[in-house]
């Protein structure tokens, strides 16, 4: 968000000073000195997870207007002399948001559950990308003025990317702790002979 007196840019999900160029307050961090297993530990984690959730929830509230804005958007450019197949970059980029906002507020309900033996990092690091194009996205779609059509364009095909990588990411077999079979948890089962291999997995032939 940008304070819209001092245009001072801040992260509106944890207030700090950053543009969403280095995203990273989607990740839970434990306090110092506190055991991760303590009642006070897992408290922190579940608000932090649905806090998370329940602010992409609200954002989704917010942002059905847009639905209307964009119809309105598309007709005015009509108007213009546009044709209804050159607008229709508005349309597809406000239905990207929306898909990619309901796919974020899940991925804290996934995020919660995941074991923390996985590979968590690469998780979070994607998670974060997506998060990163969507408030850009947002951003250009509530601008006001001119649509700059080759920068919405281009941001919704980074947010669709994105979103790709995450879902293959999870969808590509089964997500296992790397140590051993004795001791693996499973986050849910996809092929009976899936290996881990670092985030994605392969399938033994």
């Amino acid at each position: 968000m940008t304070c819209s007196k001092c245009s001072f840019k801040f992260c509106w999900i944890c207030l700090k000073n950053v543009d969403h160029q280095d995203h990273s307050c989607n990740k839970l961090q434990a306090e110092a000195g506190i055991d991760p297993n303590s009642a006070r530990a897992q408290l922190n984690k579940y608000a932090h997870f649905l806090n998370r959730y329940n602010i992409h929830q609200q954002s989704i509230l917010l942002e059905e207007k847009l639905r209307l804005v964009a119809d309105k958007t598309m007709q005015e450019l009509a108007d213009k002399g546009a044709s209804w197949i050159d607008v229709q970059y508005i349309k597809q980029a406000t239905d990207a948001l929306m898909e990619t906002r309901a796919i974020l507020k899940h991925t804290y309900i996934f995020g919660y559950f995941l074991p923390e033996k996985t590979n968590r990092e690469i998780f979070e690091f994607l998670q974060a990308d997506l998060e990163s194009g969507v408030e850009r996205l947002s951003g250009l779609l509530e601008a006001t003025g001119d649509k700059d059509r080759v920068r919405i364009l281009n941001a919704t095909e980074y947010v669709r990317q994105r979103q790709k990588n995450l879902l293959e990411g999870l969808a590509d077999g089964d997500i296992q702790v790397a140590i051993g079979k004795k001791n693996s948890e499973t986050v849910y089962t996809n092929e009976e002979n899936a290996k881990y291999d670092g985030w994605i997995y392969t399938v033994n032939r």
